[in-house]
């Protein structure tokens, strides 16, 4: 058995599809739990009105958030193996099916899958894609800034999550926690691969976007860099912990204040033109000049001059002509 992980907080507006999307599988052994994180909105009711014997839901009576919420539903799972869904988020009908068989026949511990954008059902914008084979992939975990796989889209035996566990509550409402735990996951010597083909549909919008207080939450904008350096410490066998990586962060003023500018300029990618523009200016006097800040302030004008979709065309485009 399957058991696939969604906590849900104000997800009216999706929540109905997203599950019809997990019990919709070609693959039926599984089961869906599914936790209303004190939601506001009708993410309940929406819920309770869903009869299937294998959705199994749960309410909390805070507001837990994402990490927390994750970490009480696994305790509740029941399966071989765990799997995840955001609640605004779709898959396609044989996700299930061509995880299992390609964790089974590749005698794999945690396997992904690439992951569709997409703004409107059944229009993808992009597939971003990761490395397939486990030698590859360690090697993307040395090298690059974040791990090859999109977090919700893996599949993963319960005893890796026995082993490791979950989510580390270092990482409560900062971001990156799903980083952090493949990043140890791989640590354990468990073999990692991704299917090749966009099973998970990441739903693109506007209040999918995260929008933190960054002054009252300042270590949610390190929280990736932090994720890697633990990593990285580990694999060195030094004693850093993170604790450590965060006063380090936090202390290098000058990289808060342009992480600050990238993040709020990025965020406003979906938001209104007005908006963006507004953030556009801030981050044109704000950060220092480099080659990312040139194509931030491209991928901008682009946008204001077009729309968010055209810009995702354009993208997929220039990436083609350069493969």
């Amino acid at each position: 058995m399957i058991s696939i992980l969604m906590p849900a907080f104000n997800a009216e507006s999706y929540l109905k599809d997203s599950i019809n999307s997990i019990l919709n599988q070609s693959y039926t052994d599984f089961e869906l739990l599914v936790c209303d994180d004190c939601s506001t909105d009708n993410t309940w009711e929406i819920m309770q009105s869903i009869q299937d014997a294998r959705l199994k839901i749960f309410q909390n009576k805070e507001n837990q958030g994402y990490l927390k919420t994750s970490n009480f539903l696994v305790s509740h799972a029941v399966g071989e193996y765990i799997s995840f869904q955001d609640a605004d988020d779709l898959c396609t009908p044989d996700r299930l099916f061509k995880l299992h068989t390609y964790l089974v026949e590749n005698g794999l511990d945690l396997v992904g899958s690439y992951c569709g954008i997409f703004l409107k059902k059944d229009k993808l914008l992009s597939v971003v894609k990761y490395s397939t084979e486990h030698k590859d992939i360690v090697k993307d975990l040395l090298e690059k800034n974040h791990p090859p796989f999109c977090g919700s889209a893996v599949m993963v035996k319960s005893e890796v999550v026995k082993k490791c566990g979950l989510y580390s509550i270092n990482f409560d409402r900062i971001g990156a926690e799903d980083f952090d735990w493949i990043y140890r996951v791989a640590l354990s010597g468990f073999k990692l691969g991704n299917f090749p083909e966009p099973l998970y549909l990441y739903r693109q919008h506007v209040q999918s976007v995260t929008r933190l207080n960054y002054e009252k939450n300042q270590v949610s904008l390190f929280s990736e860099l932090i994720a890697k350096n633990l990593y990285l410490a580990r694999v060195n066998n030094l004693q850093h912990d993170f604790e450590y990586f965060k006063n380090e962060f936090i202390n290098d003023t000058d990289l808060y204040v342009d992480l600050v500018n990238y993040k709020i300029l990025r965020n406003s990618f979906l938001g209104s033109k007005k908006e963006l523009l507004k953030n556009l200016y801030l981050f044109l006097f704000n950060v220092r000049r480099s080659r990312e800040k040139i194509l931030t302030l491209f991928s901008a004008l682009c946008i204001l001059v077009f729309n968010y979709e055209i810009f995702e065309r354009i993208k997929n485009i220039l990436k083609g002509m350069r493969s």
